[in-house]
């Protein structure tokens, strides 16, 4: 893409060149998304469908006089990929979260069972005392 677009500034093909930009340009958002991992692969597909959309936007207005006269079917395709995995992402971040709260409620449960009992409150007591015996209750 980038050295076609320079070998058609050298040839006197703007036009071309800024096409060959366009697309160069996106493709290194994909590339960059798909070295990426958690949120900026997601990130980096939003940007990828964005570019491509609108620099075919541009190409369609320069070609044509027509913004919309043609569809940018990776654009489009991009932001349907990018919805996916949001809302994927957004499923498991909720279902996790409602995960740790039920794991929460379920030792704050058994903790106050166990710190309630004579025997565990001595118990409790004295890993406290090794603790700091030992230094491990400095961070």
């Amino acid at each position: 893409g980038w050295i076609a677009a320079a070998v058609s500034g050298l040839l006197g093909a703007p036009h071309l060149m800024i096409e060959m930009v366009i697309g160069a340009s996106s493709n290194c958002f994909l590339c960059l998304a798909c070295s990426a991992h958690g949120k900026f692969f997601q990130y980096g597909v939003w940007l990828y469908s964005m570019f491509s959309l609108v620099g075919w936007i541009a190409m369609s207005q320069m070609y044509f006089h027509a913004p919309f006269a043609t569809v940018s079917n990776l654009g489009i395709v991009g932001l349907f990929v990018s919805a996916i995995i949001t809302g994927l992402r957004v499923h498991s971040l909720w279902s996790s979260k409602k995960m740790l709260i039920q794991d929460q409620v379920r030792y704050d449960e058994l903790w106050k069972t166990l710190s309630e009992a004579e025997d565990s409150a001595e118990c409790i007591a004295h890993l406290e005392t090794v603790v700091r015996m030992i230094g491990l209750d400095e961070t």
